[in-house]
Parts: structure tokens; C-alpha cells; sequence
């Protein structure tokens, strides 16, 4: 799925295939284009259940839910998602990383994030293409 950012910044997220050895992790691959610069990573960073709290969230906001969490967190690889903006019918997103998501070249004391301003479309958009990347793997649920 690819998360447009903000100022040309896009984030490109995607299931790649299941962790060796255990079948509740997810190899994923983030490719990513900051103000901070770009980069590529493949990790084993999101469990099933993570990737499915992705797709309700995007959802609930695009639905405009009664107070869905502002942030969204997961703390192996330590990626976040924030709303920073509430609108009804747009949300400004930032989407940060850290440790095994975040690039060398990028100093440990300075924030990396991409800023996505995104329509409630785009958000079920973004829903049901991360649903549809799950469906592949229908072992895991």
C-alpha cells in the first residue's frame, strides 16, 4: 500500500511474506521518501494482530467513529501513527519511525516521520488495500 505524504514524502508499506520460523510475524518492507531523505527497509516488524489494527484504525477514521485513538503504536519496530488533525473529512497523519525502521543516516535525536494529509476516501482506500495484502496470507487469522 503506498500512503501518500505530504510535500511529494510517500510512504510504500507491504506484507511480504511470514517470518520463518513463526507465523504470527510479518516481513515487511517499507519503502520511504522524507523531507529527511529516502530509504528502504525489510524487517520482520508486525505481528497479524498489528496489521489488523491498521486496517480498523485507517477505518474508523475514514468513518469518522466516536473517538478512535489518536495514536497507534507498536512497539516492535517502534512505528507510530498519529492523527494531528481531525477534520471531517481529512486527517493530517504523521507517521514516524524509530530503531529498526529508521535509517543510519538519520541522527538517534531527530524525529523521522512523513506527514500524510488524507481524505476519508483515501483512508478506506488504504483499508482495504492493507486488508486485501492480508487476505494472502489466510493461515494467519
Amino acid at each position: 500500500m503506498t500512503i501518500p505524504g505530504i510535500e511529494n514524502q510517500k510512504i510504500e508499506m507491504k506484507i511480504l511474506d511470514f517470518e520463518e520460523d513463526d507465523k504470527t510475524w510479518f516481513l515487511m518492507s517499507f519503502n520511504v521518501k522524507s523531507k529527511q531523505g529516502s530509504w528502504e527497509i525489510k524487517d520482520h516488524s508486525l505481528q497479524v494482530y498489528e496489521v489488523m489494527k491498521i486496517i480498523d484504525w485507517f477505518r474508523d477514521w475514514a468513518e469518522n467513529k466516536p473517538n478512535p485513538p489518536t495514536e497507534l503504536v507498536f512497539l516492535e519496530p517502534v512505528l507510530f501513527f498519529e492523527v494531528l488533525k481531525n477534520d471531517a473529512f481529512e486527517k493530517l497523519i504523521r507517521i514516524k519511525f524509530e530503531f529498526e525502521l529508521k535509517p543510519q543516516f538519520i541522527s538517534r535525536d531527530v524525529d523521522c516521520f512523513v506527514d500524510c494529509a488524507l481524505t476519508n476516501e483515501h483512508l478506506l482506500e488504504l483499508s482495504n488495500t492493507l486488508s486485501e495484502e492480508l487476505s494472502k496470507f489466510p493461515s494467519c487469522y
